[in-house]
């Protein structure tokens, strides 16, 4: 179930590189529980708006990031907000060092809370996997999906409130990808937090988000439950194919 407090507060987010205009006014909040994710066609935003929120790159003046743990909000690019994000980014090599072997980066990680979230076979079966014969391999050796598999599983070794998933399901097969939900799934209710994830699944999305946002052209262009909207319609927008939807229909759900 989805919870009534904030734990995200994004306003006026704006990201500019020269001329080119990444993001514009972006507007939405996150509560406990949920599970929102971003879709869009390449170039919407998506990725850089992952980043602002992760503080890995800044906003544009103007822009307010709200952080909220139990009784205390942290305002702006608060390092104590940050800490409680984990960011997993599109391209694992932008987060593995390449001539690690795959054992030295499990030997990173919270062995245990890694454990508690393997509570299916297949999540174990996952955990296996990278600790068995992918052990004693450099992760360059590894393949694309390989790579995104450990980054993602490490990623959730780390008790944080707030998962920034950044196109981690891309080069995952179904069953793998079914497994590693699972254990994000865990992951969130574990810690009381919430998930903001970049698809461009979108079957996968409208099944399992919580709650969809589809930016086009740096903007948000929907904001709405999947029980809100048909998988038509969301394909339609996020591919930027065919006519707008009523603004009505496309209003931040945080507008003020």
């Amino acid at each position: 179930m989805v919870g009534n407090t904030d734990l995200l507060r994004c306003r006026n987010l704006s990201r500019s590189y020269g001329d080119i205009q990444a993001l514009s006014n972006v507007s939405f909040s996150v509560c406990t529980s949920e599970l929102v994710f971003v879709c869009g066609h390449n170039g919407s935003g998506k990725s850089t708006l992952i980043k602002l929120i992760a503080g890995i790159e800044d906003a544009d003046p103007g822009a307010n990031i709200t952080f909220s743990f139990g009784n205390q909000a942290r305002a702006g690019h608060s390092e104590l907000g940050h800490q409680q994000c984990i960011w997993v980014p599109q391209r694992a090599d932008d987060a593995i060092a390449e001539l690690l072997f795959v054992r030295e980066a499990v030997s990173l990680a919270s062995a245990q809370r890694v454990e508690d979230l393997a509570r299916t076979a297949d999540a174990q079966w996952l955990l296996d996997t990278i600790r068995g014969s992918k052990r004693d391999r450099l992760i360059c050796e590894l393949s694309g999906g390989e790579k995104q598999l450990l980054i993602g599983i490490l990623s959730l070794s780390f008790d944080r409130r707030i998962l920034l998933l950044d196109e981690v399901f891309s080069h995952l097969d179904e069953c793998i990808r079914s497994s590693y939900w699972h254990m994000v799934k865990d992951a969130v209710r574990q810690a009381d937090g919430c998930a903001v994830i970049v698809c461009h699944d979108l079957e996968f999305a409208y099944k399992n988000a919580t709650r969809i946002v589809v930016l086009r052209k740096g903007m948000i262009e929907l904001d709405e439950r999947p029980s809100e909207l048909s998988l038509d319609t969301l394909a339609r927008l996020a591919t930027g194919i065919g006519e707008s939807i009523d603004p009505i229909c496309t209003a931040s759900r945080s507008a003020e």
